[in-house]
């Protein structure tokens, strides 16, 4: 498996290089996408009693696989503060 991930890897900071990703280390890009996919299967359960849906829905598995694409590559940090980092998460102290 290192072997694979090791060329993945090398494959995405060639992109990242190259321009076409923002810096991010693809290692870490790669277990988000494993946790995030691997989430519906180990808790669909879950998802199923949170969302009244399963991924056998077409219009819930398309909606699921736009939003964790679009959360994985755009992200979701679209307000800045002046120092640059988000505040949309931040929590009032």
């Amino acid at each position: 498996m290192k072997a694979l991930i090791d060329e993945k890897s090398a494959l995405i900071a060639g992109w990242v290089k190259s321009g076409k990703l923002a810096p991010i280390d693809p290692q870490h890009l790669i277990f988000m996408i494993w946790a995030s996919t691997q989430h519906y299967a180990d808790f669909a359960p879950q998802v199923e009693a949170v969302t009244g849906a399963t991924l056998r829905d077409e219009i819930f598995f398309n909606q699921t696989v736009e939003n964790v694409q679009r959360i994985i590559i755009e992200g979701f940090d679209h307000v800045k503060d002046a120092g640059g980092g988000c505040n949309i998460l931040r929590l009032p102290v």
